[in-house]
């Protein structure tokens, strides 16, 4: 009989959409029942998006001028932008976009992108909590393929590992060209869509000549420019889910988690042994990989994630110990976002 039948505890409470089906019908094997493309992980999304994901140059209204570049004058004019992204969890950076229009020059930054960090506060800090220099074999450049756009560019730098907290992050993706003749940035913004975070700031860098005229951040809206957001795109990976299990075999058990999205539905996950099921694809959260075996494989129950963090207590039958469990996040298709695996106490 399965530890968590209703007759013997208070746990079995399952998505509805889950319940619908027996646990022991989910799954009766130790080993991948579909042969599935790999995924990007579920934790892994589009966390923002100044432009609300259209990157539409038609929408284009303000420009700020953001580049390290060898100007006609031999000066090396340094100028930065820094924007927010606001998250609702931990996690880290894997991607940045930006769009940007290309005053002269071909668009693309012979010394590659020079990325900031400037903290986590209202405004950036005055000195950034991170640098990292990306050469151009390292980045991606794509201009735009209509001829009245030509002079617009999109610049892609992957393959990072920034990690960020939740809340606000403020970032600047500086195209760097310091050959005499080269490129010169201004970063496109929009002050017609509704925005994601506190406005621009901008100031001089460190390196060359100033341009902006002062070298403290300062919103651009102060500067005569409308409040708006850069055109940035952030793709990310979150930080994983964690659980914990605490309590007695046959007694009342704490079960938390942490690091979960807000408000979402987080369901716990009971087997007697660890292994690598992955939830067949007709199935809610079809695709997803498990580090459960089969034995005993359920749904033990599901809470609400709250503000992210939180501890339910629950009846932990004695004839479920020793066994292990694992929760995940429901997703509306497709693989779902999962926890560690933890065993009872």
């Amino acid at each position: 009989m399965s530890p968590y039948a209703p007759a013997s505890s208070l746990l079995l409470h399952a998505m509805a959409s889950l319940a619908q089906l027996a646990p022991s019908t989910y799954w009766t094997q130790d080993r991948p029942l579909v042969a599935s493309p790999l995924q990007q992980p579920a934790s892994c999304s589009m966390i923002f998006d100044a432009e609300l994901g259209q990157m539409d140059p038609f929408r284009v209204n303000a420009i700020l001028d953001n580049l390290n570049s060898t100007l006609g004058t031999n000066h090396l004019f340094d100028l930065l932008v820094a924007d927010d992204f606001v998250a609702t969890r931990a996690g880290r950076i894997t991607d940045v976009f930006t769009y940007s229009f290309v005053y002269r020059g071909d668009g693309i930054p012979s010394d590659g992108v020079r990325v900031y960090v400037w903290g986590t506060e209202e405004v950036p800090s005055e000195d950034p909590t991170a640098v990292l220099e990306i050469p151009l074999s390292a980045i991606r450049v794509r201009q735009m393929s209509d001829p009245a756009f030509r002079l617009h560019v999109e610049i892609h730098v992957p393959d990072l590992d920034i990690p960020f907290g939740a809340g606000r992050t403020w970032i600047t993706v500086q195209p760097r060209d310091e050959s005499p003749q080269g490129s010169y940035w201004s970063i496109n913004r929009n002050f017609n869509q509704p925005l994601q975070g506190a406005d621009a700031h901008v100031k001089d860098g460190p390196n060359g000549e100033g341009g902006w005229g002062f070298t403290d951040w300062r919103s651009a809206e102060s500067q005569g420019q409308r409040a708006a957001d850069s055109f940035i795109k952030i793709i990310g990976c979150f930080d994983p889910v964690t659980i914990a299990v605490e309590g007695d075999c046959g007694g009342q058990a704490r079960f938390s988690w942490s690091n979960a999205p807000p408000q979402s539905t987080l369901t716990f996950l009971y087997a007697k042994q660890t292994g690598s099921v992955r939830i067949p694809p007709n199935l809610p959260c079809g695709g997803t990989q498990l580090g459960l075996g089969w034995q005993r494989l359920q749904v033990a129950f599901s809470v609400e994630t709250g503000e992210g963090l939180g501890t339910v207590e629950r009846f932990l039958p004695a004839a479920a110990c020793p066994g292990y469990f694992q929760a995940l996040i429901r997703e509306s298709t497709g693989p779902c976002e999962t926890s560690n695996v933890v065993a009872t106490p």
